[in-house]
């Protein structure tokens, strides 16, 4: 009987995610390069792809007749192959950003983001040779998005992408691969010295740039915004909203709350959030919800089966589409709706929260003369906040936020903001002197001769 009947070797299709070309074998995934999954992929990475998928094949047949697998490389040759080992290496590590049930956090595919212009110009070259002048090349690519695929050979179908990375997000990006061939070099792929060689290069200066700022500085909310803002809102929106307002809740923590995660045994009902952003380091995160927080979320609640979400888009959708509607819609246009209704997701993301506030404020503030100013949902966090510390106190409010450092909580409370307006306003009345010849309130009597 033939020992490799029951497994023959099929080449795996060749994909794209997250603008990096993979192929799947045994459950993983094989980053090849950068791909937008549109275009005829680049001859680099076909040539990894066509390597990689003999060293499958060589792997799968050796297991078959009972041989070991032939040994992998010590020393990569680029600078894209360096990469790849690092991103394997964050797959399969335990403290790297993989979840215990097998998952991929959000920060493996932000470093993928990070690790793409690094790729896309320096790919081919020795990884020993990358040194700070081609990692400020690496920047000066981020900012004006001339490592995109298309921006360089002057492809007129897909024109240069404007500069959309700020400041920040660009030093977060440098940061990233400067951790990259931090790794490298404890590996001995990379001469020592190399990361404190990166480090040399000075980051991007706020007003010293012609490069954009990130993001705006978080504010605090009034009430009357938010208030002016509620009725034009979806039930499922406006609850979110509500609860943002009244928790200080994450926005990623506000879209994950199931019905299970609730204990409603006691007064004070206590949300054990089964994922949440620091759920890596083992310590739980509860939220407890007060007598408002209870009556917003408890039509989520009712009549929803324990692991269901508790908002969805879908629902909000729904609602919209119940709203439009001036009849009663046919077979045909039921299967359509069904099929749009489909397209979202089962919850909100941290992303798509936010989307969808500023899409609401947008539609509020069209033909009104009073405009509704735009905030986030994390600006609410931060309005709440800022509330505990002035009632109860900066611990309180580092309790409510589920922050280790009491630093972190001071970054989120505003409180040196509202003592400086009122400061302002205390501010000591002051009597103009009068002029010569003339009395004045500003003097005192003893001098006025009296």
């Amino acid at each position: 009987m033939c020992p490799y009947r029951k497994k023959q070797w099929q080449q795996p299709p060749l994909k794209s995610r997250a603008g990096q070309a993979f192929f799947w074998w045994r459950r993983e995934r094989i980053y090849l390069g950068p791909w937008d999954g549109v275009s005829t992929p680049p001859v680099a990475v076909m040539q990894r792809y066509l390597r990689e998928c003999q060293r499958c094949q060589e792997e799968l047949l050796a297991e078959q007749l009972g041989a070991p697998p032939p040994p992998a490389e010590d020393e990569l040759a680029s600078v894209a192959e360096a990469v790849l080992l690092y991103l394997e290496h964050l797959q399969k590590d335990p403290d790297g950003y993989s979840r215990a049930d097998g998952t991929l956090s959000q920060h493996f595919a932000k470093t993928v983001r990070a690790l793409n212009p690094l790729v896309a110009l320096y790919g081919d070259e020795p990884a020993a040779g990358f040194d700070a002048v081609r990692l400020e090349r690496v920047r000066k690519a981020m900012l004006d998005g001339s490592w995109q695929p298309g921006s360089a050979q002057g492809d007129s179908k897909r024109p240069p992408a404007p500069p959309v990375w700020g400041r920040a997000y660009v030093n977060a990006q440098v940061a990233k691969t400067v951790r990259c061939f931090r790794w490298l070099e404890s590996r001995g792929i990379v001469p020592a010295g190399k990361t404190e060689h990166l480090r040399t290069l000075s980051p991007l200066r706020r007003g010293r740039t012609s490069a954009p700022e990130s993001k705006r500085p978080a504010r605090l909310v009034d009430d009357a915004d938010l208030a002016a803002i509620l009725p034009a809102a979806s039930p499922t929106l406006a609850a979110m909203l509500q609860l943002a307002r009244m928790t200080a809740m994450r926005p990623g923590e506000i879209c994950r709350v199931r019905s299970a995660d609730v204990e409603r045994s006691g007064e004070v009902w206590l949300l054990r959030l089964e994922k949440h952003k620091t759920d890596a380091s083992g310590r739980p995160r509860v939220i407890p919800l007060g007598l408002q927080s209870q009556q917003v979320l408890m039509p989520f609640l009712a009549d929803r089966p324990p692991d269901a979400w508790c908002f969805s888009p879908r629902d909000a959708a729904r609602w919209s589409l119940g709203r439009r509607a001036k009849r009663e819609p046919d077979r045909r246009q039921q299967r359509a709706r069904q099929r749009w209704l489909d397209r979202f997701r089962d919850h909100y993301t941290q992303d798509t929260f936010g989307q969808a506030l500023a899409n609401l404020i947008r539609r509020v503030n069209r033909g009104r003369k009073a405009k509704v100013p735009h905030f986030s949902p994390n600006d609410l966090r931060h309005t709440r906040l800022t509330e505990i510390e002035r009632e109860l106190g900066i611990e309180a409010a580092q309790a409510a936020a589920g922050h280790d450092q009491l630093q972190t909580t001071r970054y989120y409370v505003h409180q040196r903001q509202l003592r400086a307006v009122e400061a302002a306003r205390s501010e000591p009345r002051i009597k103009t002197p009068a002029p010569d010849g003339e009395r004045g309130d500003s003097c005192p009597p003893e001098e006025q001769g009296e």
